[in-house]
């Protein structure tokens, strides 16, 4: 059975991915203070609709018996656990030899296997529980706080799924909407809740669950997209470029907001279309978990780098407040073009390793063929990638219709 390949949402969930990437580096320049990056915590609703919207259109009507659901959560664990344990491994070998730079007289920001990383929430993460089990903050790999709660999400939806057509839509809508009363009603009552304590898994349920709706909506709705497709992808542009820039929506108010961009798009029919068709953006798409998840293991390590060498030298380097500022405005900026460059090589270099041969390693599992793992998988996927994407010479040509893949970039 074929499904669309979104290309155009595929280069969205890159560029947002980018985004969360930079708003994590502290360094004081003209990039930390541009509004889009700094309100970058957006991509993640932005994520969670997104991934309704591709596991709807992927799995809405494949998941009828046991095996159905065996493959699915053989295929979800094969996505997302394997980078994640590695990255998390990574910052444990990272917390170790703090320990030991410690005890040796060098500064740490926070001392080793306490606070955010301590032994409990390291197993929570290995668990995938870091935003289940209230911890009350990020913990080790912070951005993954949106996989654990979208690694259960998963669970519900394969549950509503499973119960069949009548129901699954009754049970769709009742989450979505008990979920965006409660998300209401904590912006409106003033009640503190953090993200990992439990309104992350809310604003989860309800975004995964738009997002399900949404691609309902537009399997029935889409044509009407074809003859102001250009006009419309201008117009999402701009609601997604000011939802970055002002903030001015709450929770449920934003997630509603990008699940209008999100109709739009994956249209894939107009000129911004084209432009989000070409090889970077695409490739920024396809190593897209890689950056969400490698980045943070990236600034550990250049963070603790400025604390060793401020710590040796004497110099001060940092501020109290962890903010990176050792030159001028620009040596700041260059600074953040060389850490998204480092950010977009190793995560390529994960997508080629990690990523993609287990994907394919956890899919074979599933079909119950035997399983191989193969470093020539993510080289061959990115040459494939290549091939499909458009040139950017020809973005401003006339689009053609979405072409059916065998599988989206998500599934």
């Amino acid at each position: 059975m074929s499904i669309l390949r979104f290309r155009a949402l595929d280069s969205i969930r890159g560029i947002a991915a980018t985004i969360v990437a930079l708003v994590h580096l502290t360094a004081s320049g003209f990039f930390y203070d541009i509004p889009v990056i700094r309100n970058g915590g957006l991509s993640v609703p932005l994520f969670f609709v997104l991934s309704g919207f591709v596991m709807s259109a992927s799995y809405g009507t494949r998941l009828r018996g046991r095996e159905d659901l065996r493959t699915f959560f053989i295929r979800r664990f094969g996505r997302v656990y394997p980078i994640h344990f590695v990255m998390l491994t990574a910052l444990l070998v990272l917390e170790i030899l703090k320990l030991v730079m410690v005890k040796n007289g060098i500064e740490s920001g926070q001392s080793p296997f306490s606070g955010s990383n301590s032994v409990s929430s390291l197993v929570a993460g290995y668990l995938l529980l870091q935003s289940i089990i209230p911890f009350g903050d990020y913990t080790w790999n912070g951005p993954s706080w949106s996989l654990s709660v979208e690694f259960y999400t998963y669970a519900i939806f394969a549950a509503v799924v499973f119960l069949g057509a009548t129901r699954f839509k009754l049970a769709t809508c009742l989450l979505w909407l008990s979920s965006g009363i409660l998300l209401v009603w904590l912006e409106v009552s003033g009640t503190h809740v953090h993200m990992t304590s439990g309104r992350g898994l809310l604003l989860c349920i309800f975004g995964f669950m738009s997002g399900v709706l949404l691609h309902s909506l537009f399997m029935k709705y889409h044509e009407i997209l074809s003859a102001f497709s250009t006009l419309l992808e201008f117009a999402a542009f701009l609601l997604a470029l000011s939802i970055f820039w002002f903030d001015p929506l709450g929770d449920v108010g934003t997630i509603l907001a990008f699940s209008v961009v999100i109709f739009i798009f994956a249209g894939d029919r107009g000129k911004v279309s084209a432009l989000l068709h070409t090889f970077p953006l695409q490739f920024l798409g396809q190593i897209s978990l890689s950056i969400y998840l490698t980045h943070f293991v990236i600034l550990s390590v250049l963070n603790g780098a400025i604390r060793a060498a401020q710590s040796a030298f004497k110099v001060p380097l940092m501020t109290n407040v962890n903010m990176i500022n050792f030159g001028p405005s620009g040596s700041m900026d260059a600074l953040a073009l060389v850490y998204l460059a480092v950010v977009i090589a190793v995560s390529t270099c994960t997508f080629i390793l990690i990523e993609e041969p287990f994907r394919l390693y956890f899919n074979s599992i599933s079909k119950r063929l035997p399983a191989r793992y193969s470093l020539s998988a993510g080289i061959a996927e990115i040459r494939r990638l290549h091939a499909e994407s458009r040139p950017f010479a020809s973005s401003f040509a006339p689009t053609d219709r979405q072409r059916t893949q065998s599988i989206n970039n998500d599934a």
